[in-house]
């Protein structure tokens, strides 16, 4: 996630005196590029030793180095290694390099509460730039996150966002951005004991989302009975 300065205030100076956050995205841009083409350069000089290993290696290094050899084109036009054409066969070959710009991101909007409420045009470049880039831009407020950790009673939570016509907190709507982004899906568990979240990969079949728990249901398992929230909701139990 990369959070954005969307907010003016004379008590806080920004770098370059001007508050332009399509300028600090393209600023952090550029240096995660360079350093993603650093990392590229040095995978490179490792694959071409290995190219002259012998021929158990010479076929893989010469995979590396052509799947290097675009996303170095990419890399020194400034645009990201996600968007090089590579093949599936390219993109194994180079994931364990774990490319800073390869990676899924998305934008937060760190506003003034009016921002938080109403928008400015900050957020609206922003989020214009997002969608342009197919990705998100989530908007909050960090003072008024800051205030809403300090209160420990969910209820009050709850009526402090009431207060300024929110549904969720910022918190909140990042993380289910960012699930989303990574494609991950949260099932609940509930018992006497303990009621627990778990975390699987989105379109995962019941029975390998049970074997998550443990792989004596994923063996065992039968059928899954679904039910609405609401439904549970209303009757108070299953």
């Amino acid at each position: 996630a990369h959070v954005v300065r969307c907010f003016e205030h004379t008590d806080i100076v920004h770098v370059h005196n001007k508050v332009d956050p399509l300028s600090d995205i393209e600023t952090v841009h550029i240096e995660l590029a360079l350093a993603d083409l650093a990392s590229v350069e040095k995978r490179a000089v490792r694959a071409q030793k290995e190219s002259r290993m012998g021929k158990s290696l010479q076929k893989e290094s010469t995979l590396v180095l052509r799947a290097l050899d675009t996303l170095r084109e990419y890399l020194e036009m400034g645009k990201a290694a996600c968007m090089a054409p590579l093949s599936d066969e390219e993109r194994n070959a180079v994931r364990d390099m774990r490319l800073l710009t390869m990676k899924p991101h998305l934008y937060v909007c760190n506003t003034d509460e009016s921002g938080m409420q109403y928008g400015n045009d900050f957020v609206r470049a922003v989020q214009e730039h997002a969608r342009v880039h197919n990705t998100q831009a989530i908007v909050m407020c960090g003072k008024f996150e800051a205030e809403l950790a300090q209160l420990s009673d969910v209820a009050e939570q709850n009526a402090f966002l009431q207060e300024l016509g929110l549904r969720e907190s910022g918190r909140a709507a990042l993380a289910r951005a960012v699930y989303s982004l990574m494609g991950l899906r949260t099932f609940f568990t509930a018992g006497p004991e303990e009621c627990r979240a778990w975390t699987i990969r989105a379109g995962l079949r019941a029975p390998h989302a049970a074997g998550v728990i443990h792989s004596d249901l994923e063996r065992g398992f039968i059928r899954a009975e679904t039910y609405s929230f609401d439904d549970l909701a209303s009757c108070g139990s299953v």
